[in-house]
């Protein structure tokens, strides 16, 4: 039986990318860019039916609790968690995996950010599922990835491996999934290289 599903949207930010639309206390993700909804909501609603409401954590901070909590009243109140100081993703991401094993330690944890545009909710919701099981499969972390369109050297490269699972556990997931071999990041004159114990996961026809 699988796993129980949980999601951490991270909601947090600075309000700097979009100035002078957006804020410290309102950042892109609580913006309408796109749609009538925010990026946030939209980001909540790309999970329903596959996360429910008591296993989804937001976690933001001060400046932006309130207007969080104002869009997302559906929510648990104590499921939107506002950090007292900023201290970057791998703190947070390590906050809300403490809140989900506090809740039950076997989950499956998801990390989503909340300004992401996703046209194609079923296809997003089959690759999240599919990573989902690959993780209790492997017992690794799981990235998944697209392929670049551009240069952005903020984000770094991920170096593709070889495949990580058996075909006929691929035949079942419908994806292909594969170890990565480095990450790469370069920012101005510094390169970082590293080398990388998890999984990707893409489409077999990406």
């Amino acid at each position: 039986m699988p796993n129980a599903l949980y999601a951490l949207i991270l909601a947090g930010g600075s309000g700097e990318r979009f100035w002078p639309l957006s804020r410290r206390a309102r950042p892109k993700q609580l913006l309408r860019l796109v749609a009538k909804e925010t990026l946030l909501e939209q980001a909540v609603a790309r999970l329903n039916g596959l996360v429910a409401p008591e296993r989804l954590l937001i976690l933001t901070n001060v400046d932006q609790e309130a207007a969080v909590r104002e869009l997302l009243p559906q929510l648990p109140k104590e499921n939107i968690v506002a950090e007292p100081a900023k201290r970057d993703t791998a703190a947070a991401v390590a906050l809300g995996a403490g809140w989900v094993a506090a809740r039950d330690h076997a989950a499956t944890m998801v990390v989503l950010p909340a300004d992401h545009i996703i046209n194609d909710t079923a296809a997003f919701q089959e690759t999240l599922t599919a990573a989902a099981a690959a993780a209790e499969e492997t017992g690794a972390l799981v990235t998944i990835g697209i392929k670049p369109t551009w240069a952005c050297p903020g984000y770094g490269y991920i170096e593709q491996g070889e495949a990580a699972l058996p075909r006929k556990t691929e035949r079942r997931l419908g994806r292909i999934v594969f170890a990565e071999r480095k990450f790469s990041l370069e920012r101005g004159d510094v390169r970082l290289v590293g080398a990388v114990g998890s999984e990707r996961i893409q489409s077999p026809h990406a």
